[in-house]
């Protein structure tokens, strides 16, 4: 049995679609009676399919595609997949040309009415935004925010654009594929999530990984099609019990099994840290049932489940009831995973009735054909609201923007007090923020949590389900980098408030951009460097200097120069012990260590200590002359990508055992007797490193200690950082340019 093709793989082993073909695709659709409910609806969208021929007539798309077929394609993926009818349809045929053409909004109006023409202007609009990642990221989220708001059509056709862009991204350059990419990781799959849009938002994922991590995309589907032909026989076979079972029993139902997405699949290898063979449920079968009447819905549901746990044992940590409790999106199912004793094998089961699966399948476009789900969309629709006033205050900054916006679109967790109170947060909040949710005044002293019984850092994110009891000292207080450490607004906003009281905002914020800007030019001597400033600028002390910066006293132009001038006018430092430093030590040029090709000079960033092996971007001088290597999450880098898309350039390491740089990790807890010792030994005895600086400092009860250490790549660095996680005392370990464990 030959494996299904997706339609992004299809593209690559089909010919070009003519206008011919379109044609003829277009008249089968319109023959269905699926999408099109009367003569005249059809006749509204074969007037858009007319226009948009004539006005694009003989233009073809870099696939070799007629262009025609780029807008029917979208209009598919509208109807189909989404669930949008007439207006839908014709906005995706039309949803170019005011952008590309000389038909104006007016034209549109004139045509076809007042809502097409206002949701087509609005597309062209957000293309001109968002589409070459050409504007900073708030301004594509805003234009976004304003069209769903408007006409939450407007973002479902955006969807589909986006999608069908997506699958003939392969034959872009490998730049633009990079940013395409990343752009619709950050904006077009939250927003596919958030809207219950599983089927888009799978394939928009599976799509992203596959430009984005590649080598790894490349690894999972050359395994899956391995065993592709044996997956879909096995699941056949076991689903022929569960199909006689539910025939017995009179449920009437539809049936499909599929093996998991590579997306999915690598998820679940990254989160349990297991390789491909030992992911257990690579398998899903989906139950679509038929239920007697609305009012039994969730009892039939129970039964079917009740009916399968009878023959197989049940995973009890992977049960999910959204039947009772649903998604913040709308979506409703019942999931188990049963063991399949026969094979040994983990199969996913998910139990969903016709309702549930029209939902899940099409989101909000389905939410409105059913009563009680408009309630979902209200609440939604008053979030949105919320924001777009925030958004059109002058006063706003995009900064808290654009966290409202993802907060918005980000998936939440329940967690529990030990008195059993359930908290909300989003996914990705810390132990810090559920503090300040929980209750402020313990959080201003919280040095950690209790997680699941376990002591863990303030910076810990948290899961669906934990357990968390802060733990406080009265040595602590509220500090400035905390505000890195929450991701929630409201803990934000408090935490800011705190620091009224035990250091004013203003000069917090001063110091912060300060440091940043040392982290930028890598100053080495920061003391020396602040006292020179305050000479500089006349300042009476440090306070003083914070102060004068964020209040612009001091231009941030000349605070910049000065910087650049005493650092020896260096953007961005690197390590010289790595690469390029004593020549009678086994060291590595970085081209070496890269599998990119280009003939031009690579240097490792130290603004972000990146190590070989890390998730890697390359950033290129302005003077072409050289490619700079950053993590992808560094913020420095990123903030470059915003000013100058033109500059990223993607790059893979190859493999190497040998090369090694200098991890700087700076350590926080309670402190104990001989943990000085204990760190020492871990670093030289068990992990056998060598340590070229160490330094603890420690207050009363706690101590903080800083940490540079010869690593070779970023799982050495990893393995280092959970050994030193075991050391009793440790609370908070922080690599520098990295990540805070």
């Amino acid at each position: 049995m030959a494996k299904e093709l997706t339609k992004a793989e299809e593209i690559l082993h089909r010919k070009p679609y003519t206008e011919e073909d379109t044609d003829r695709m277009f008249e089968q659709l319109m023959a269905s009676s699926l999408y099109f409910k009367t003569e005249a609806d059809k006749a509204v969208v074969r007037k858009a399919y007319n226009l948009a021929k004539d006005v694009y007539k003989g233009q073809k798309r870099r696939t070799g595609d007629s262009f025609i077929y780029h807008l029917f394609d979208v209009m598919s993926i509208v109807i189909q997949d989404i669930g949008l009818g007439k207006t839908g349809a014709v906005c995706a045929l039309l949803h170019e040309i005011t952008f590309q053409t000389g038909y104006s909004k007016d034209d549109i109006t004139n045509i076809f009415d007042e809502k097409v023409a206002f949701i087509v202007e609005s597309l062209a609009k957000i293309k001109g935004t968002s589409e070459y990642f050409k504007d900073s990221e708030p301004e594509v989220y805003k234009k976004i925010i304003l069209g769903i708001t408007d006409d939450i059509r407007i973002i479902l056709v955006k969807l589909a654009d986006r999608l069908a862009n997506l699958r003939t991204l392969e034959v872009r350059e490998k730049d633009d594929q990079f940013k395409v990419a990343y752009e619709t990781r950050q904006i077009y799959v939250p927003l596919a999530h958030r809207l219950g849009l599983s089927k888009i938002k799978t394939e928009l994922e599976t799509l992203v990984f596959k430009f984005l991590e590649n080598d790894a995309y490349k690894k999972i589907n050359s395994l899956m099609q391995l065993s592709e032909n044996e997956s879909i026989r096995y699941i056949n076979q076991f689903s022929l019990p569960i199909i006689a079972k539910l025939v017995q029993n009179g449920i009437k139902f539809d049936i499909k099994g599929r093996p998991k997405s590579i997306y999915s699949i690598y998820q679940k290898m990254q989160k349990k840290h297991v390789g491909f063979e030992e992911v257990y449920d690579k398998f899903a079968l989906r139950i679509i049932y038929t239920p007697t009447d609305e009012a039994h819905e969730k009892e039939e549901c129970m039964k079917i489940v009740n009916l399968i746990s009878k023959d197989y044992y049940v995973h009890p940590e992977r049960t999910r009831d959204w039947v009772n409790s649903p998604k913040e999106n709308g979506y409703e199912a019942y999931h188990i995973t049963v063991y399949d004793a026969k094979t040994n094998r983990w199969v996913e089961i998910q139990i969903r009735s016709e309702r549930m699966n029209e939902i899940a399948e099409y989101g909000f476009a389905a939410h409105w054909k059913y009563k009680g789900i408009k309630d979902k969309k209200a609440e939604f629709d008053n979030k949105l609201k919320q924001i777009k006033d925030k958004l059109e205050d002058p006063n706003t900054r995009n900064f808290d923007f654009l966290e409202d916006f993802k907060l918005l679109l980000s998936d939440e967790i329940s967690v529990y007090s030990p008195e059993g109170n359930i908290t909300a947060l989003p996914s990705g909040a810390t132990v810090l923020d559920y503090a300040y949710i929980s209750n402020p005044d313990v959080a201003k002293s919280c040095i950690g949590a209790k997680v699941n019984h376990k002591m863990m850092a303030i910076s810990t994110r948290l899961h669906n389900g934990d357990l968390v009891e802060p733990v406080t000292s009265n040595y602590t207080e509220p500090k400035p980098e905390w505000l890195n450490i929450v991701v929630t607004q409201k803990a934000y906003d408090i935490l800011k408030e705190q620091l009224h009281d035990f250091i004013k905002v203003e000069i917090a914020e001063g110091q912060n951009i300060l440091h940043n800007l040392f982290t930028k030019y890598k100053v080495v001597d920061e003391k020396d460097l602040t006292n020179s400033l305050m000479s500089e600028f006349s300042c009476i002390n440090k306070t003083d200097l914070y102060h004068k910066i964020f209040t612009a006293e001091i231009a941030s132009q000349d605070l910049e120069n000065f910087v650049k001038k005493s650092v020896g006018n260096t953007l961005v430092r690197f390590w010289k012990l790595q690469f390029g430093g004593d020549k009678n030590t086994n060291t590595h040029s970085i081209n070496d260590l890269l599998s990119d090709t280009r003939d031009i000079n690579y240097q490792l960033a130290e603004c972000c200590n990146t190590l070989p092996g890390d998730d890697a971007i390359g950033i290129l001088a302005e003077d072409k002359s050289c490619i700079y290597i950053h993590k992808k999450s560094c913020l420095y880098a990123q903030m470059k990508v915003k000013e100058q898309p033109l500059c990223l350039i993607p790059v893979s390491w190859k493999e190497s055992q040998e090369a090694s740089g200098i991890a700087k990790i700076n350590l926080e807890g309670v402190d104990r007797k001989g943990i000085a010792l204990k760190i020492i030994t871990v670093i030289s005895q068990e992990l056998d490193l060598n340590l070229k600086m160490i330094h603890i400092e420690t207050d009363d009860c706690s101590f903080s200690g800083q940490l540079e250490i010869y690593v070779r790549n970023q799982e050495h660095l990893e393995k280092l950082v959970n050994k030193l996680s075991e050391i009793e005392g440790i609370l908070n370990i922080m690599v520098e340019g990295g990540e805070i464990y």
